[in-house]
């Protein structure tokens, strides 16, 4: 079931809930009246308050579920549309820019390798959002192998970057390799510094996170944020509620 609809249920029910209690504070008003002086309310706001404590509350449920109902992934359909959206000789030339940059100040965008066709398009968003992108799938310095070089020339390059991208689908389990990044990314920098960008079928899927440790990072989403009048691409901690448009937490400290 999508967020959406679960969020308008559980808003429907507690607005029947509390619309119930208003109906039956107006239907015994002579009791209620003589508790209310108890606790300190005038008898004449009886009947205000019990309408408009529960709409109060239902307004602040709806604005809730609309915030978060308008949080929405990127699809891999989405993505594969931002690389068809260029020529295939631009798509080779952001893979080698990528491939090539320098690793120091970068993001590093770790992502399976059967995602190939997914990562042109995550490229590009973060780029248009002022990030130099990191890759590692055809790093000529790269022994052809799993070997301890490669292992350390990795660390050594998740170090170098300043922020860490996940690339995260249902391939991603099944990397040998994204796990790892992830687990020497968290421990170089932390959890502040890293971010998963889920690609699904659907907008609100969460196959992806099959991994219940992926819970603990901040995620990449296209939404309404607070102070920005059209939609934007954010960094959201969905455990506090609180975001960060993409552009200001990729060129943070």
């Amino acid at each position: 079931m999508q967020l959406k609809r679960i969020y308008w249920i559980a808003t429907a029910l507690l607005a029947l809930m509390y619309l119930a209690g208003g109906a039956y504070y107006l239907s015994d008003m002579a009791g209620v009246q003589a508790i209310y002086p108890t606790l300190g309310y005038p008898p004449y706001l009886v009947p205000i308050l019990a309408v408009l404590k529960p709409l109060a509350a239902v307004t602040i449920l709806w604005r809730f579920s609309v915030a978060l109902s308008d949080l929405a992934y990127i699809t891999r359909g989405e993505l594969r549309g931002y690389a068809s959206d260029i020529s295939f000789a631009d798509q080779a030339s952001i893979r080698k820019r990528a491939a090539s940059n320098d690793p120091n100040g970068a993001t590093f965008l770790s992502h399976s390798s059967k995602d190939q066709d997914l990562v042109v398009g995550a490229v590009r968003v973060l780029e248009g959002h002022g990030a130099k992108v990191y890759i590692d799938e055809v790093d000529p310095e790269m022994p052809p192998y799993t070997t301890d070089e490669t292992a350390s020339l990795l660390k050594k390059r998740i170090g170098q970057t300043k922020r860490f991208v996940l690339l995260a689908s249902p391939n991603s389990k099944e990397s040998r390799w994204v796990p790892w990044e992830l687990g020497i990314a968290d421990g170089n920098k932390g959890i502040e510094k890293i971010a998963l960008f889920p690609a699904a079928d659907t907008s609100h899927e969460k196959a992806w996170a099959s991994w219940e440790y992926l819970g603990l990072y901040r995620r990449i989403v296209w939404g309404d944020l607070q102070g920005y009048q059209k939609k934007v691409w954010m960094v959201i901690d969905e455990k506090r509620n609180v975001a960060t448009e993409l552009s200001k937490w990729l060129a943070g400290a």
